[in-house]
């Protein structure tokens, strides 16, 4: 990890957060020390919200929109940058140039490593120059599964073949090309983690449905999806980082899967999808995040909106137990929780589907 400003035995950093605002001309407030010092002494790369529940845990009292303003302002003097990592949240990186990184980003857990930057430095500035490009920094992104994910003997599924597909009775969405889930998106996604295709039997995907995938990070479900539906159906991919989806645009676009409709929104809100339309949402260990399970009542309530009369809301997530992979224990949503979250929004329990390291729950709207 790269260094952060030392701090003071007394857990204060008052000098230095003091010199960086004295550095870059920023007016020196009692809230804006408070502000940098915490942020200084936070590992990680914590979003707005966790600065502020930080805040509040050693007792000061600052709002959270006073910390967003001050974060922007420290972002355009260039002390601060921002990231993106799948979350749902921008974070905050403090910026030191001096001492480049990567961020290998785990797709399935969310943790974040970060690795000097110094054996491949030399091969972006060379790039660079050969494109006659002054380059002064970088932020660099490398998504995959951490050892911790992948448990042990479990092996990434192929690409399905076109034999696969046509035993299935389904046809690829064009004639030439077929959508497929080799080459990967960016963000988060759980495709691995089981056999899709129990999965996608169990939800009973049939040609000519519309398929919502909320929260679709890499964008595998939607690309399997759109292979099972055919070029009359309609899938609908939703998150909220653009890497995700300008990645998935691509991907389908490339394969000729022009049946896939790719949009940047929070599915906590409103979704871009019209009332009494859609045959299945999917959504993929995605309810188990604290900041989307905190709104699960107007997601919910969003997606019945969406549900046309016995339609299908399916939730996958990671069985609730210990792993040495996926999200830590308690974070995992047993069913009998996802079914409490549901049912106050008019959903009813219809089928469940146990696989290995997952759970796909089923509800109808009532």
């Amino acid at each position: 990890m790269h260094d952060k400003p030392q701090c003071s035995g007394n857990g204060y950093c008052d000098e230095r957060a003091v010199n960086i605002l004295r550095r870059f001309g920023l007016k020196e407030t009692r809230q804006r020390k408070i502000i940098l010092e915490i942020f200084l002494r936070m590992e990680g790369h914590p979003s707005t919200e966790e600065i502020h529940e930080e805040i509040l845990r050693q007792g000061h009292r600052t709002g959270i929109a006073t910390i967003y303003r001050l974060l922007q302002v420290l972002v355009q003097a260039g002390i601060v940058r921002t990231l993106e990592f799948g979350d749902g949240h921008t974070r905050y990186e403090y910026r030191d140039d001096s001492q480049q990184h990567l961020h290998f980003v785990c797709t399935t857990c969310g943790r974040i490593f970060e690795v000097p930057a110094t054996s491949v430095n030399n091969q972006f500035e060379q790039l660079a120059k050969a494109h006659a490009f002054f380059l002064h920094n970088h932020t660099t992104y490398l998504y995959g599964v951490c050892d911790r994910c992948l448990p042990t003997g479990t092996k990434a599924h192929p690409p399905i073949k076109q034999e696969r597909i046509d035993q299935m009775g389904n046809t690829p969405c064009n004639k030439s090309k077929m959508c497929t889930t080799e080459k990967k998106g960016y963000g988060p996604t759980s495709f691995r983690l089981q056999d899709p295709e129990r999965v996608f039997q169990h939800l009973a995907l049939q040609r000519g449905m519309l398929f919502v995938d909320a929260g679709c990070g890499a964008g595998d479900y939607s690309l399997y999806a759109a292979r099972i539906l055919g070029e009359h159906g309609r899938v609908i991919a939703l998150d909220t980082m653009e890497t995700s989806i300008q990645r998935l645009g691509t991907v389908s676009r490339e394969n000729g899967c022009a049946q896939i409709s790719a949009h940047v929104c929070d599915i906590t809100d409103s979704i871009p999808v019209e009332a009494d339309s859609v045959d299945i949402i999917l959504l993929s260990t995605v309810l188990h995040i604290k900041s989307v399970r905190n709104r699960a009542e107007s997601m919910f309530t969003e997606f019945k909106r969406t549900l046309r009369a016995g339609g299908t809301l399916a939730v996958l997530e990671c069985k609730k137990e210990e792993a040495d992979f996926g999200p830590p224990l308690h974070s995992r949503l047993s069913v009998a929780e996802v079914e409490a979250l549901a049912r106050p929004c008019g959903f009813k329990k219809h089928s469940e589907l146990t696989l290995q390291h997952t759970y796909l729950a089923c509800f109808k709207p009532i």
